[in-house]
């Protein structure tokens, strides 16, 4: 099922996803006055007081942690969701606490390194003593936190697109612990796919995809099989690795096959490079690709037209759920939102209606539970959520396809799409 929405106004969001590499001031200090640790290293300040301004007086303290990656090349995001974690938590402090306890936050910077996220979320449950963890925003992570949490029984609610992160691909059933706060990369995979197909009109389709990354891998799959399942065939599929940044040969093979669409999901630099490879291959047709195509997409392709291409974008921040948030990042920030900002703070609004129901609220397993029994229109950024108690995924949730203006001054929204 899709729902259209029109928008007859200009829209101003220009927005990053999950792996942009633009500087960003860390938002740490504008809300909960924690700053970024590194996981191997001492946290550089303990929880603080939510907001200097607060009047509040709490009985106790709450700890919640984040594992995510606020240097190197994902940085932007990285920061952009401790932002948005930290504008919850002072939100949530200011308004009282959690039943009566004030709410803090310890944030560790895990560098989009596998061994870094599990020595922090190590240390965040056995020294930290937090109950409950954002983040990561990276799947390779979250594929290998999922088993380290379900001993510890503690939650994580990321951004962790591969279904894997939160289904354990062994037994098929769903990892107790981990909780996804957006569609999955099979359901936002699904909706660029839908829309290439009812909308375009395409025939036939060309697909380049990162091998070495879980996220990439996870669009290209299920994108494939939906085209495949509605009449499109896919005429040609190619990978590269990690280090990769001359696309050409792969991306020759299939401009050779003249399909009407090429699919790209990776991260922002990499979709970049392709994106500007293949309009050098002299290919103009349409380009489609996932929901990392936001700023700093617009810089990295500078001097190159951005038509004919469409993509995953997750929220309006004009509509009535998102606009207090990105007015709060552009008046403190002076710039557009990141998207990343609503993740984080979503991940703490889940977190946080968890540890209001739970019986427990020192017990990881105990609000786990009740993250899983309890999220059921939980209004947040993004709109009310809903986790389905047998795959700790969103239902209901949908995305958007957008596209950049001719003039690359901003990102349009295009249509709707509840994900199935």
């Amino acid at each position: 099922m899709k729902k259209k929405i029109s928008l007859v106004m200009a829209l101003v969001l220009v927005a990053a996803m999950a792996l942009s590499a633009c500087g960003s001031n860390t938002g740490t200090g504008n809300a909960t006055g924690n700053t970024a640790g590194n996981a191997t290293t001492s946290p550089s300040a303990t929880p603080e007081s939510s907001s200097s301004s607060s009047q509040v007086a709490f009985d106790g303290e709450i700890v919640i942690g984040s594992i995510l990656d606020t240097s190197g090349s994902m940085a932007a995001a990285g920061l952009a969701t401790v932002w948005g974690a930290d504008y919850a938590v002072k939100e949530i402090n200011d308004a009282g606490g959690i039943r009566g306890k004030k709410l803090s936050i310890i944030h560790y910077d895990v560098k989009g390194d596998p061994n870094e996220a599990i020595n922090a979320y190590n240390r965040l449950v056995d020294q930290d003593k937090a109950v409950a963890v954002v983040g990561p925003g990276l799947s390779n992570i979250g594929i290998a936190l999922a088993p380290i949490a379900e001993e510890k029984k503690v939650p994580i609610v990321g951004h962790f697109m591969d279904e894997r992160c939160t289904t354990n691909e062994q037994t098929g059933t769903k990892w107790n612990y981990m909780y996804l706060a957006e569609p999955s990369c099979n359901q936002q995979a699904e909706a660029i796919a839908s829309y290439a197909v009812e909308k375009l009109g395409i025939k036939t389709v060309g697909i380049l995809y990162d091998s070495s990354n879980a996220y990439s891998v996870t669009h290209a799959e299920p994108f494939a099989a939906y085209c495949e399942a509605h009449g499109v065939k896919v005429v040609a599929s190619e990978s590269f690795g990690k280090d990769a940044k001359d696309y050409k040969a792969q991306l020759s093979k299939i401009i050779a096959q003249n399909p009407d669409a090429i699919f790209v999901p990776a991260y922002v630099q990499q979709n970049a490079l392709a994106y500007v490879q293949i309009r050098q291959l002299g290919y103009q047709g349409i380009v489609l690709g996932n929901n990392t195509y936001n700023t700093p997409f617009d810089t990295l392709i500078a001097g190159t037209s951005p038509d004919n291409l469409y993509f995953i974008f997750n929220v309006d921040y004009s509509s009535e759920f998102t606009k207090f948030l990105g007015d709060a990042y552009r008046a403190e920030k002076n710039e557009e939102p990141f998207i990343n900002s609503a993740f984080g703070y979503d991940a703490v609004k889940l977190i946080a209606n968890g540890l209001n129901h739970a019986e427990d609220i020192t017990s990881g397993e105990s609000i786990s539970k009740a993250i899983e029994a309890k999220t059921q229109a939980v209004m947040t950024s993004s709109g009310p959520i809903t986790i389905n108690p047998n795959t700790h995924r969103p239902e209901g949730m949908g995305v958007y396809i957008a596209k950049w203006a001719s003039d690359m001054s901003k990102v349009e929204l295009l249509e709707y799409y509840l994900a199935k």
